[in-house]
Order: structure tokens, then C-alpha cells, then sequence
């Protein structure tokens, strides 16, 4: 049986340790970020003049985008990898993007609860899923029905990768509510000026103090 090549995810056990952990933690990060935003501007979309910076997106679009792509597309991917269903039963093309624009801010904002607890079921549902998955099957290549794109001669990717783009996917995000919630009123700081912040040994704060 064809097995995957040395690589990032290639170690079950600690590919299995890192995804479970994330999940663990439910929807902690997700509603801080968006409990960070004031709840006036959950649905509003950033100024105009700030789209470079914050996007187009309001705060609970990219909240309710996370939920139903690991609902509609995450979970029902390692289903699959794991046997657990079959093929035809995996999201048509282009079904989580017709679901996804079909955003009505008004009544996602009276459901907030009820989409962080459906966030909060799917990630313990793929906890589940990956706390049960054998060994083999972490170090199998993807089917070809959840394979990605991919460039000529790329090696093959496996359970760890799928997961872990839902990660990465997630981060993205979440670092956009995170804009939305420090930048909608504030200048941002520039790289140049934080590169000139002085480095605070960790063992000597008392230097730093008195300056």
C-alpha cells in the first residue's frame, strides 16, 4: 500500500497530538475574537476607505463562513477518509460556496448562539472522528474524491494535511475579526516602527523599567 514520503505530517501521533489539541479548545478563540468586536458592528461591513485593510466581510460573516466549512465540508471529508460514508454522500462542487453566499445578516445576528454551538459540536465531532482514526490510515494518501489541487510532481498529502488546512483556514479568519476588532477606528501600527521596539531579555525586566 502506498504510504506518504517524509514529511510535515507523517508522524500519527504528533499530527494527531497538534489537530486534537486545537480542537480541544472548542470555540474559545472564535468568540473571544468576535466578542471583541462591538456587538453594534457584528453585521456591519468595514468603511469603505478600510477595505485594503479590514476587507468586506462583517465580523459574524467570517464567524458563521468558519462553521459551515467545517460542518459542511471538514467533517464530511474525514467521514469519507475514514469509511464512515460514501462517496456520492460528500458536498456536491460548489455547494458550500452557494450556501456560503447565501448571507442574510439579520438573521444570522439573531442566532449567534446557535452558530457558535454548532461550531462548537463540529470541531468535537472532528476530535472525535481523529481520536478514534488508526495510524494507517494517517499515513495513507487522500482518496482521489478529497484529494486538492496540485502541481505536477507534488508528493501526496494525507489526513494530517486535510485537518490542518481547516486550521490554517481558521487562523486566517480569525485574524481578520481580529483587524476588524483593534483597526476599524485606529492606525495600525507600521512593520518599520515595530521593528524598532526594543527586545525585552526575559530575564531582566528591570532594565526595561527604568528606561
Amino acid at each position: 500500500m502506498t504510504q506518504l514520503q517524509d514529511g510535515l505530517f507523517t508522524d500519527p501521533r504528533a499530527a494527531r497530538g497538534h489537530l486534537v489539541s486545537w480542537l480541544a479548545q472548542g470555540t474559545r478563540d472564535v468568540a473571544w475574537a468576535l466578542a471583541s468586536v462591538p456587538r453594534s458592528r457584528w453585521i456591519q461591513e468595514p468603511p469603505s476607505d478600510q477595505i485594503e485593510l479590514l476587507g468586506t466581510w462583517s465580523a459574524l460573516r467570517h464567524v458563521r463562513h468558519l462553521s459551515l466549512g467545517l460542518s459542511e465540508a471538514t467533517v464530511p471529508a474525514v467521514r469519507f477518509v475514514l469509511g464512515e460514508v460514501p462517496a456520492h454522500r460528500l458536498p456536491a462542487p460548489g455547494a458550500l460556496q452557494r450556501v456560503d453566499a447565501a448571507w442574510d445578516p439579520n438573521t444570522t445576528l439573531d442566532r449567534v448562539d446557535g452558530l457558535l454551538r454548532g461550531l462548537g459540536e463540529s470541531r468535537f465531532t472532528l476530535l472525535r472522528l481523529l481520536d478514534s482514526a488508526p495510524e494507517f490510515i494517517w499515513l495513507q494518501p487522500l482518496p482521489p474524491e478529497v484529494l486538492p489541487d496540485r502541481r505536477p510532481g507534488a508528493e501526496p498529502v494525507g489526513l494530517g494535511w486535510l485537518v490542518a488546512r481547516s486550521y490554517q483556514h481558521e487562523l486566517e479568519h480569525l485574524n481578520a475579526v481580529w483587524k476588524l476588532a483593534l483597526y476599524w477606528d485606529r492606525i495600525p501600527p507600521t512593520s518599520e516602527a515595530a521593528a524598532t521596539l526594543p527586545l525585552q531579555h526575559p530575564d531582566r525586566p528591570e532594565e526595561y523599567s527604568q528606561r
